[in-house]
Order: structure tokens, then C-alpha cells, then sequence
């Protein structure tokens, strides 16, 4: 239920996307593994950080500053932000950096 807290308008990207991608027969490369977790963003230190969903360890920082952003997406990223695909990972981050 993380994701609820993330903006209807993040939601109805990703789904667009995805939709645009599967109309294009496209093959994505993207990691994923059986369904698991791959990442989770966090607020850290007033910005995103891009956390392993496995081990826990911060992967990177985003240059994003979370005071900056929706009352919501700044509680999903107290809560945790789970994604299950390096794609899901890029499209969230272009979204929050717009």
C-alpha cells in the first residue's frame, strides 16, 4: 500500500507508459527477479536516496530536495517507496524531478 501515497499523477504515468511500451512489443532489459523487490527510496538528509530493497544499503542519492515536493510524496518516501524494476526506478525519479 506504499504506493498509495504516491501522487495520482505519478500512477497514471507509470500506467501509461507501461501501456505505451506493450502496445510497441518492445523487450525490456530491465532487472527484475521473480517478482522481488529491487529498490526503495527513502527521504535521507532532506534528499532521495536509492536504497537495495534486499540489503538495505544506500545505493545513491537523487538530487532532489524533498522539502520540494507534494505532502504526499514526501510521506510515501517516509514510509518507503518499494519498486520492483530499474524502469519503474527511472520513471519515478524524472517524475520527481519535474
Amino acid at each position: 500500500a506504499v504506493f498509495a501515497a504516491v501522487t495520482q499523477h505519478t500512477v497514471d504515468r507509470l500506467k501509461a507508459e507501461l501501456a505505451a511500451e506493450r502496445s510497441r512489443a518492445v523487450s525490456v532489459s530491465a532487472p527484475m527477479l521473480g517478482g522481488s523487490a529491487l529498490y526503495t527510496l527513502y527521504e535521507c538528509g532532506g534528499k532521495i536516496g536509492i536504497y537495495d530493497a534486499k540489503s538495505g544499503l544506500l545505493l545513491e542519492f537523487v538530487d532532489v530536495l524533498v522539502d520540494t515536493l507534494p505532502e504526499s510524496d514526501r510521506l510515501a518516501l517516509k514510509k518507503g517507496i518499494t519498486l520492483y524494476s530499474f524502469s519503474d526506478l527511472a520513471t519515478l525519479i524524472e517524475d520527481f524531478s519535474t
